[in-house]
């Protein structure tokens, strides 16, 4: 009887466990995986002003280049190692909602040799940080991309950036 309600204990504990994790949700920033066909070529610390987005964070409004600046081109040298350690950045949470459809504020423009590119920006809406995510082709179209609130996920970018490049962010 005794052995019997271990196992019966073990079983309820690991259904309990289970249901738990299935409701968790991993967010990451950036994964080698996002383009396996092409490499890194650059990655640059920009400004994307874009203030449609925060004034209407939930609208997905197109790229433009023309609201890109660049502040700061990563050393080549540096690539391997950043992307290291941005990979690392992101963890298990509940579903986070969405705040953010479009990148506005200070980040980064990872380019690949396919000339598809990845931006990451920070921002601040109505006194919330908040971090966008974009993945897009050649022709700047967005293939993916989440706009959330996570404030440690915000500080790990945040730190990472100032580790990495001469000009500071908040």
């Amino acid at each position: 009887m005794l052995k019997l309600n271990k196992i019966l204990f073990v079983l309820i504990l690991m259904f309990s466990i289970t249901s738990l994790v299935a409701c968790d949700y991993e967010y990451s920033l950036y994964h080698s995986a996002i383009r396996n066909e092409t490499e890194v070529s650059n990655i640059e610390l920009i400004n994307y002003n874009n203030p449609e987005a925060k004034n209407n964070p939930l609208k997905v409004f197109p790229f433009d280049l023309e609201k890109l600046e660049v502040l700061e081109i990563l050393h080549s040298n540096n690539i391997d190692k950043f992307l290291t350690d941005i990979e690392k950045i992101g963890g298990i949470s509940s579903k986070l909602e969405h705040v953010l459809k479009s990148p506005t504020g200070s980040g980064i423009r990872i380019t690949y040799q396919d000339n598809g590119f990845t931006i990451i920006t920070v921002t601040n809406i109505g006194d919330v940080d908040v971090i966008f995510t974009g993945h897009y082709d050649s022709d700047a179209n967005l293939e993916g991309s989440f706009g959330i609130s996570w404030q440690e996920l915000i500080d790990e970018f945040k730190e990472l950036i100032n580790t990495y490049f001469e000009t500071k962010i908040n």
